[in-house]
C-alpha cells in the first residue's frame, strides 16, 4: 500500500471539510451545497497532491530502493568506489528522471554517454589481461549487433554520432552479464595498477599483422577502417572489418593482444 497516497487523500478530505465548511457555514439548512462544494474542493485536491505531492514525496523512498539494486552490479560498485563523481552525477540523474516523471530509458539515454567515456578514460591504463577480455566481450557485441541491423552496430561503436542504445535490448542477457563484469574489471584494474599506455615501437609488429590479416580477409574493404565516421560508409562492411581487426588483434597472447589495444585505446 502507498502511504503517501492514502496520507494525501485524507489531508485533501481534511482541506476540503475546512474550505467547504467556511463556504457554507449553515451546511445543515444547506446541505446539498455544502456537499458540492466538498466533493469539488476534495477532487481538486486530490489531483493535485496525487500528481504533485506524492510523486515529490515518494522520489527520495523509490531512489534508494532503485540505488540498492544497483550497487548489486559489480560495475556499480566499482564506479562508486573508483569514480565517486560519476557515480555521484549517475544517481543525481537518477534522481532528477524520477522528479520529472521520466522512463528508464531517457533517464539511461543521459547518463550512459557519461559513464562510456569514465571506462574510455581508462582503458589505456587498465590490464593487459582486463582490455583483451573487454574486447573479445566488444568483438562478440559487435557481431551480435550486424546480425540484426548495421546501424545497430555503428550506434554502439559511434553513440555520439548515431546515438546511444540501449544493448540489454538487443543482446542476449548473458551477453550483457559479460560486457558488465568486464567493464568493472576495467575501472577496478585501471584505479588500482594503472599502467602507461605502451610506445609505438614496441606494438608496430604486431598491430601491422593484425592489419594485413584483415587484409586478407576483407580485401578492398579494409581501407574503411581509415574512415569509420564517413557517414556514408557502408555501415555492415564497416562493422566487419573492425570486429575483424579486434580478433586479429585478440588472436595474440593476452600479454602482447592487451599492450596493442591499449595502445590503440589511448588519446
Amino acid at each position: 500500500m502507498n502511504w503517501y497516497s492514502v496520507g494525501a487523500s485524507a489531508l485533501s478530505g481534511a482541506l476540503a471539510a475546512v474550505v467547504a465548511h467556511l463556504l457554507v457555514p449553515r451546511r445543515d439548512e444547506r446541505k446539498k451545497t455544502y456537499i458540492f462544494v466538498f466533493v469539488l474542493v476534495f477532487s481538486v485536491l486530490n489531483v493535485v497532491t496525487t500528481r504533485l505531492l506524492v510523486p515529490a514525496l515518494s522520489v527520495p523512498q523509490e531512489l534508494a530502493r532503485l540505488e540498492q539494486e544497483l550497487l548489486k552490479m559489480p560495475v556499480m560498485q566499482v564506479l562508486k568506489q573508483y569514480e565517486p563523481e560519476t557515480y555521484k552525477g549517475f544517481i543525481a540523474e537518477l534522481e532528477r528522471g524520477l522528479r520529472e516523471g521520466r522512463s528508464q530509458s531517457e533517464i539511461s539515454a543521459v547518463v550512459k554517454p557519461k559513464i562510456q567515456q569514465a571506462i574510455q578514460s581508462r582503458l589505456p591504463k587498465a590490464s593487459d589481461l582486463a582490455v583483451a577480455s573487454y574486447m573479445s566481450v566488444m568483438a562478440r557485441e559487435m557481431r551480435e549487433l550486424r546480425s540484426r541491423d548495421p546501424l545497430l552496430c555503428f550506434q554502439f561503436l559511434f553513440p555520439q554520432q548515431y546515438g546511444a542504445i540501449d544493448i540489454s535490448k538487443h543482446l542476449p542477457a548473458a551477453l550483457v552479464n559479460d560486457d558488465l563484469k568486464a567493464v568493472a574489471e576495467i575501472v577496478r584494474s585501471s584505479a588500482e595498477s594503472p599502467q602507461s599506455a605502451p610506445p609505438e615501437d614496441e606494438v608496430q609488429p604486431d598491430l601491422e599483422r593484425a592489419v594485413a590479416e584483415v587484409q586478407r580477409l576483407h580485401g578492398a574493404d579494409a581501407a574503411l577502417m581509415q574512415n569509420l565516421q564517413d557517414p556514408g560508409i557502408d555501415k555492415g562492411k564497416g562493422c566487419d572489418v573492425t570486429a575483424a581487426l579486434y580478433e586479429a588483434v585478440l588472436a595474440l597472447p593476452p600479454d602482447r593482444s592487451g599492450k596493442v589495444l591499449r595502445y590503440m585505446l589511448s588519446p
